[in-house]
């Protein structure tokens, strides 16, 4: 036995440490799975406000990359030449620019999202090439109108008789009510333009009456059912010029002296010494005209537009226009060979003119169609009006022609006039700056496409004042010379 053992066999009893487990404190299992799960899920959160913040970046670039394409289309259709068709196109280009955007990496609340702002953003711009094309057809309905006006009223200038011309002013109204019908025009601006018709047809019925018969003009202003668009200041200013015309038929003896002049004129033996014989006779108008007519040289660079005017005047009215003629030729506005032109149509010599009852009509209608542009090539549009002396030649070639013969003549000669002249002008037109296509190959789309790069470097700054003007200058030529192109 250990003396460990027998010390303790002296000892009274006690009780003896009993050693056991450590108690925890308490502690929810529940609230400790509920903190574990809480943190998961906020580093979840975490993956998917990243993914959010990723998606909306990517939302942004699609609505930069359509603002800056859809912005640069709703120009470009806008000021499309075509404005009936460029609505349609820009529909079909914002829908398809809206489905490459969408087609990109999004969510579908993402894609939602920006399919509706897309649609919202394009339907803006869509509205305004829309409006844009309206406003572009109506100034074109509108403008044509008014170049309509201005034939109504050069066949009511050129009508035989009153009643004619109220046929024309029926027609004009026609026209006008059909313009405002459509919605191109309001009904008060119909209204306006039809009091402007009205004027204008009794201010050409009123001015041919005083050309012919002023004394019947002055009783006829007097009469306040005639011209009944004239305000009483209209008839009064009218009244006055019908006296003024009286007061000339009275110097009718002018003629004979005039036509002394224009003899010697076209003679070549007008000088200073003859002019002298003619100088008590004659109006200081004509005296003058006469006079810088006879000093005047061949001329270097002659107004087509001048002499298709004259043509036109001594067409209807040769001895009306026969000063203005020879003040033309003063001038230097018309050539020798011009004159002698206009001259020997106005008195039937055999250069000019057949004695066809017709041919009159017929040469006015030719002369009206040959009108330059303002914008044509001076030298080929005086090349083009050589039409009307060649149909001249043709109708003293062919004596017995009838009328309908006669009439297939003038517009095969016009036409080829015409068509010689738009040719040799595509040869020598100055091609724009900004075409890509060759000469002989640039059309209306080549054009359009010049004019869309021009109005690119007008936007970027790429071009000056002066050479945006030379710019500008050269497409309209171009277009006018086309719409010439495509009226044969």
């Amino acid at each position: 036995m250990s003396d460990v053992y027998r010390s303790r066999q002296g000892l009274p009893d006690a009780p003896v440490p009993q050693i056991g487990g450590i108690r925890a404190p308490d502690f929810d299992t529940a609230t400790l799975g509920t903190a574990i799960a809480n943190l998961g899920n906020a580093g979840a959160s975490l993956l998917v406000d990243a993914d959010k913040a990723k998606e909306k970046t990517r939302i942004n670039q699609a609505k930069a990359s359509f603002i800056d394409v859809i912005a640069k289309a709703e120009f470009e259709h806008a000021n499309d030449p075509d404005f009936q068709g460029s609505p349609l196109r820009f529909a079909e280009f914002r829908r398809m620019k809206e489905e490459e955007l969408l087609a990109g990496e999004f969510s579908e609340d993402g894609r939602e999202a920006l399919g509706a702002w897309l649609k919202d953003r394009g339907a803006t711009s869509e509205k305004h090439v829309k409006m844009a094309a309206i406003a572009r057809e109506r100034d074109f309905n509108v403008a044509g109108l008014t170049l309509r006006g201005e034939d109504y009223l050069k066949r009511a200038s050129n009508a035989g008789s009153r009643a004619e011309r109220a046929l024309v002013l029926s027609e004009w109204n026609r026209d006008i009510d059909d313009m405002a019908g459509s919605g191109w025009i309001s009904h008060q601006a119909a209204a306006s333009q039809k009091i402007r018709a009205a004027r204008a047809i009794d201010t050409a019925d009123v001015t041919l009456a005083i050309r012919h018969n002023p004394a019947r003009a002055q009783l006829d202003l007097m009469n306040d059912e005639a011209f009944p668009s004239f305000m009483p200041e209209d008839r009064a200013a009218f009244i006055a010029a019908a006296q003024d015309a009286e007061a000339d038929a009275d110097r009718a003896a002018e003629a004979a002296p005039v036509a002394g002049a224009l003899s010697l004129l076209r003679q070549g033996r007008l000088d200073p010494v003859t002019m002298a014989e003619f100088s008590g006779s004659l109006s200081l108008k004509a005296a003058r005209a006469f006079t810088a007519a006879a000093q005047a040289p061949e001329a270097a660079k002659a107004d087509p537009v001048r002499y298709w005017q004259l043509l036109e005047q001594a067409n209807a009215d040769p001895d009306a226009a026969l000063i203005e003629v020879v003040a033309a030729r003063g001038d230097g506005a018309i050539s020798a060979a011009q004159f002698e032109r206009i001259v020997a149509a106005g008195e039937g010599q055999p250069q000019g003119v057949a004695t066809q009852p017709f041919a009159k009509a017929l040469r006015g209608q030719l002369i009206a169609r040959l009108k330059p542009t303002s914008l044509q090539d001076a030298d080929e549009a005086a090349r083009q009006l050589d039409a009307i002396p060649a149909f001249d030649e043709w109708l003293s070639q062919n004596p017995q022609a009838d009328e309908a013969k006669a009439r297939d003549a003038a517009a095969t000669i016009a036409k080829d006039f015409r068509m010689r002249s738009v040719r040799a002008e595509r040869d020598k037109l100055p091609m724009p700056r900004y075409a890509t296509a060759l000469r002989p190959k640039f059309d209306a789309a080549a054009l359009a496409d010049a004019g869309k790069r021009l109005r690119e470097a007008r936007v970027s700054g790429a071009l000056n004042d002066d050479e945006l003007v030379a710019e500008v200058d050269a497409i309209r030529r171009w277009q006018d010379l086309m719409a010439r192109e495509g009226s044969e």
